[in-house]
């Protein structure tokens, strides 16, 4: 076997845009998939491109003091559940102190997104426990095809402000939990 000295240059030069691209990601109706799933704290997610991932586009397991900015969720020919999600209790016992989700956009061009930003462990299901310490600050929806925007239901100390809804809204809501497991 030879192996040459230098290797042969890449035809492709990727762009930084280019390397952030992902999806899609699962199939609807039970084969889901995330496009980034975080459980570490103290992390940057940052400057992402998802189109049609399938469960929850990004999906923050508490992750204290991380940073999730500047990213575009798109769901374009596939069904996405959630766009950002932030309703899981486990493993940090409901801690997103310090976490931020600020300036993504979330785009229901095409298909439909359930919930642009689920906040609390009750949107999914009636679970108890309370998620808390977050800030949801200035992003954007926008498209035609978006079931709820910022969702929030079973949070305390959780800052949702300064954020725009352009998108519009479809679908039909559920009687839910019905406050059975209200903290």
């Amino acid at each position: 076997m030879v192996v040459p000295e230098t290797p042969p240059e890449p035809s492709w030069h990727p762009t930084p845009k280019e390397l952030a691209a992902l999806g899609p990601a699962g199939r609807p109706h039970g084969d889901w998939a995330d496009g980034i799933s975080l459980a570490c704290g103290h992390t940057l997610v940052e400057g992402n491109v998802i189109r049609d991932a399938t469960d929850g586009a990004i999906v923050v397991f508490g992750a204290p003091g991380s940073t999730i900015r500047g990213n575009t969720i798109i769901a374009a020919t596939q069904e996405l559940l959630g766009g950002i999600n932030m309703v899981d209790f486990e493993p940090v016992e409901g801690n997103y102190t310090g976490t931020t989700v600020t300036g993504n956009t979330i785009e229901a061009s095409g298909a439909l997104i359930k919930v642009a930003i689920a906040m609390g462990p009750q949107i999914w299901t009636c679970n108890k426990g309370v998620n808390f310490g977050a800030t949801v600050t200035g992003n954007t929806l926008r498209g035609d095809r978006m079931g709820y925007g910022f969702a929030v239901n079973g949070v305390r100390d959780w800052t949702v402000t300064g954020n725009t809804d352009s998108s519009h809204h479809v679908g039909t809501p559920t009687s839910g939990c019905r406050r059975t497991n209200s903290p």
